[in-house]
């Protein structure tokens, strides 16, 4: 088992004053790197960057499974409803539901949405909810990442997360559908539908926009020396 308060220290300590041995037996693992293509900065590089994917990744479940919790609590017990909708929960927790719930009223007005006002507010807090998790999990990914030393030239990867992560947000602050999709909310669909596609749309959209914050932060430590060979 990896000791993470080692770990940690070697993570955000400068790659030139720690050993290529010491990052073997703190992290436990050996990296498939091609020793003849690659210098020694470019193997520690390579475990400091499993070791923001994994905190990533386990971080980014962690969210997720909270969310999902959350989510079946509220679709399935009438009492947790009740006792999630009397917690103070900002709706500016996703900032696009001030565009949402002008839309949802309207077309509940014009009587084209399934829902009613009672389901719209729950729909409303429970992307705040949402949010405002993966959110907490932003900022602590962000500072965890300006910790961890270590930079290289990966402006490829930069630049295609940065089209998911725009696709993800753009997706996610997208108001209803009109006709039926199988992908984002439909004003035909129910309540149960509808927030598990947002819920799985935000989560999206912030899990690719803390994986491109984190290759934009690699990208900015990188030396000039030091670049992704072609």
């Amino acid at each position: 088992m990896i000791d993470w308060k080692s770990a940690f220290k070697v993570a955000i300590a400068n790659p030139d004053t720690i050993s290529l041995e010491t990052y073997k037996n703190v992290f436990g693992f050996n990296l498939n790197i091609n020793k003849v293509y690659r210098d020694d900065y470019t193997y520690k590089f390579g475990y400091l960057m499993a070791v923001r994917g994994y905190l990533i990744i386990i971080g980014s479940v962690l969210a997720f499974l909270v969310c999902m919790f959350i989510y079946i609590l509220l679709m399935t017990s009438d009492l947790f409803r009740r006792l999630f909708m009397s917690f103070p929960l900002p709706e500016w927790g996703w900032p696009w539901n001030y565009l949402s719930k002008e839309f949802m009223f309207q077309q509940f007005s014009d009587g084209h949405l399934l829902l009613s006002k009672v389901d719209i507010d729950i729909y409303l807090k429970l992307c705040s909810f949402v949010s405002l998790i993966w959110l907490a999990l932003f900022v602590v990914m962000l500072f965890v990442n300006l910790l961890i030393s270590g930079g290289y030239n990966i402006y490829k990867p930069a630049i295609a997360l940065f089209f998911v992560s725009s696709l993800g947000i753009w997706s996610a602050s997208h108001t209803l559908f009109s006709n039926y999709s199988l992908l984002g909310p439909s004003i035909h669909d129910s309540l149960v539908v509808m927030s598990f596609k947002k819920t799985m749309i935000i989560s999206f959209a912030y899990f690719s926009s803390i994986y491109f914050v984190a290759i934009v932060l690699v990208q900015f430590k990188a030396r000039p020396r030091v670049s992704a060979k072609t």
